[in-house]
């Protein structure tokens, strides 16, 4: 429970120190008297949001400080740089705080009357109720994956679009440069073989004539050179210089007979092939081509077809990469699916169950001869992968099912949307029978109610007011009200008044005993405006 609260620079609150005690606390109050400031404290107290303009005028920054049991929570807001929270001194965020804090205290204000109505929230209250938020929280999750899958399927597909648009023209180049199959280096030695084998016949020509020059006939170079020798071999013993001119003569003889040798050689293995001749121009040809197309020289062919090859490699991944995204898809659908219609079952089931919790706590709380239902739809969708009872269905994170509160509060009247019909007492009452029945499922020791009592009176008053005393035989209760028949069953009144002391607005907070509380249940018993926050 709430044992103390302490503020400032909140509002119009200077500094402010409240014990709380066990039991039921009513607050009133005159109009803009500040009541709804305790509440709102509170709350902050609790991980609420809170605007820096609610900081106190003149002040940079504002405290709350709770003392829950033995925990002690704080929270500074400043006007300008970050806030701070605290969880028994501990630096805490807002997260967390909420979390460690969300089973100690529950509220209830004017909000929560407002989201009864919205039927787009009925379906928090029933699956609060069946209590399946391990299952609600994998849906989610797979709700999430899923479209974050599509996405990257779109992606891919859209990217492998083109990249397939293009796979065609690639394997083609693929195709064209390995049925040519050039080596680095190809296209220069064929250019010299093509030179060779378009002069052959003039170079056998040619070598035909030198052999007959060298060595056939009278007036061939051998013969001449021989008859050269003859004479001078007679010299060779009168002057070593007639020997060097000897030693040469014969040196150019053997030479000469070595470059015939050579020559007839080459006359042998030379010969005129055409077909050799047309097949080197063809296959320069079509290297001379690829090189027109693919960069100018083999070797920028080779790169080519190496990088064709690496993008189709790349393309094949990312085929079977889309692959294995619509395999996922296709298994988080049917896992989608399977939970969606499991949430489905176990809300048809505890939606019968809810209503006639909730009829209960409505008598207790003068609405007799009420009829509450629950009723669960589907909308159809034929783009829907979502397949239920025949029929492809719309769905959200939540499943595909649409849950609307429906109310007769008239004996023989059908049932309608709570929305359309409930008045602001009825929606006060409903609200208090949903609380009262979440109490016994998730129950907390605090209760906090701002105006519960909006819109009723009489009878209806009383009910509510017996019923909020009854659960605060077990639980901590806060409660704004203007109501006699409520604040005559509190065990603690709390009574706000607001004064202005030197242009200075100022709150007074007093708990009244057993002699002062009569007299303010008296005024609101008359009507003395005292309502409002």
């Amino acid at each position: 429970m709430i044992r103390r609260l302490y503020i400032r620079d909140f509002a119009i609150i200077k500094e402010l120190e409240l014990n709380f005690n066990a039991g039921m606390t009513v607050i009133t109050g005159e109009t803009g008297s500040g009541k709804t400031l305790i509440i709102k404290a509170i709350s902050i107290a609790f991980g609420a949001k809170c605007n820096r303009s609610m900081i106190r005028h003149g002040s940079q920054k504002m405290i709350i400080e709770i003392c829950y049991d033995e925990n002690i929570i704080r929270r500074i807001i400043r006007k300008e740089g970050p806030s701070n929270s605290y969880f028994n001194e501990e630096p805490i965020t807002i997260k967390d705080l909420k979390d460690r804090t969300k089973y100690l205290i529950d509220f209830h204000g004017q909000n929560d009357q407002q989201l009864i109505l919205d039927r787009n929230y009925h379906i928090y209250y029933l699956d609060r109720f069946c209590n399946h938020q391990k299952d609600l929280d994998s849906l989610k999750n797979i709700y999430n994956e899923l479209n974050d899958n599509v996405k990257k399927l779109r992606h891919f597909e859209a990217k492998l679009s083109k990249a397939r648009d293009q796979k065609e023209l690639m394997e083609f180049q693929i195709s064209e440069i390995e049925s040519v199959s050039p080596k680095n280096d190809e296209d220069k030695d064929l250019e010299k073989e093509f030179k060779i084998l378009s002069n052959m016949t003039d170079i056998i020509k040619i070598l035909n004539k030198t052999n007959i020059l060298i060595s056939e006939g009278d007036s061939s170079v051998n013969y001449k050179l021989a008859n050269i020798l003859i004479p001078l071999e007679k010299l060779k013993n009168f002057d070593e210089n007639i020997n060097n001119v000897v030693d040469l003569f014969n040196q150019a003889l053997v030479l000469l007979e070595q470059a015939n040798t050579d020559i007839n050689i080459c006359i042998s293995s030379y010969e005129v092939d055409n077909d050799r001749l047309i097949e080197i121009e063809n296959r320069l040809m079509q290297i001379e081509k690829l090189k027109r197309k693919y960069g100018g020289s083999i070797s920028s062919i080779i790169d080519y077809l190496s990088q064709l090859k690496k993008d189709i490699g790349n393309i094949v991944i990312e085929e079977n990469l889309l692959i294995d995204i619509k395999n996922k898809i296709k298994s988080l659908k049917e896992t989608f699916t399977n939970i969606s219609i499991k949430l489905h079952n176990e809300r048809a089931k505890k939606a019968k169950v809810l209503s006639k919790a909730i009829i209960k706590y409505m008598e207790l709380l003068e609405m007799p001869n009420s009829q509450f239902k629950i009723k669960i739809n589907q909308e159809i969708d034929k783009d829907s992968f979502v397949f239920f009872d025949g029929q492809f269905i719309k769905f959200d994170s939540n499943g595909f099912d649409h849950i609307e509160f429906y109310l007769s509060t008239n004996p023989g009247q059908p049932v309608k949307p709570l929305s359309l019909i409930a008045s602001g007492g009825e929606a006060s009452r409903i609200m208090l029978a949903i609380k009262s029945v979440f109490q016994n499922l998730d129950p907390v020791d605090t209760l906090v109610f701002d105006e519960i009592d909006s819109g009723i009176s009489g009878k209806a008053a009383k009910k509510v007011a017996n019923h909020l005393k009854q659960l605060s035989q077990t639980k901590q209760v806060f409660c704004i009200s203007h109501l006699a028949q409520i604040v005559g069953t509190a065990d603690n009144h709390l009574h706000i008044n607001k004064f202005v002391n030197e242009n200075n607005v100022r709150l007074k907070l007093k708990y009244l005993n057993a002699k002062e509380s009569p007299a303010i249940i008296k005024e609101l018993f008359i009507g003395t405006n005292l309502v409002g926050s």
